[in-house]
């Protein structure tokens, strides 16, 4: 996203790489083990209801004439609903993950 010749990354929610394949027993079969899958998923979500929160946040700080951002409003709000909307997409993921190995299942 670029304002007034700013480029600004505007990224959902930073997935932390480094909990993916770190663990050994991972490495040895070649897939993801579920801790460290459980870990990723998390870091996501934490930094998703931190978005948020930091949003909230300063629109309450600009309802109440405490701060007068408005650009940094708008940039939180969007970076708080891009992160928002990947979190639901990664757990839409998962559910139909999970409902496609139980249909495999039976």
């Amino acid at each position: 996203m670029e304002i007034t010749g700013i480029q600004i990354p505007i990224a959902p929610a930073a997935l932390d790489y480094k909990l993916l394949g770190q663990d050994q027993a991972a490495e040895k079969t070649g897939g993801l083990s579920f801790d460290s899958f459980l870990q990723a998923y998390m870091a996501i979500y934490n930094e998703t209801d931190a978005n948020i929160q930091n949003a909230q946040t300063m629109q309450l700080d600009v309802a109440a004439g405490r701060s007068d951002d408005i650009i940094g409003l708008t940039l939180a709000t969007e970076k708080a609903t891009s992160s928002l909307n990947f979190t639901v997409q990664i757990t839409n993921r998962i559910l139909e993950a999970y409902r496609e190995i139980i249909r495999i299942q039976m």
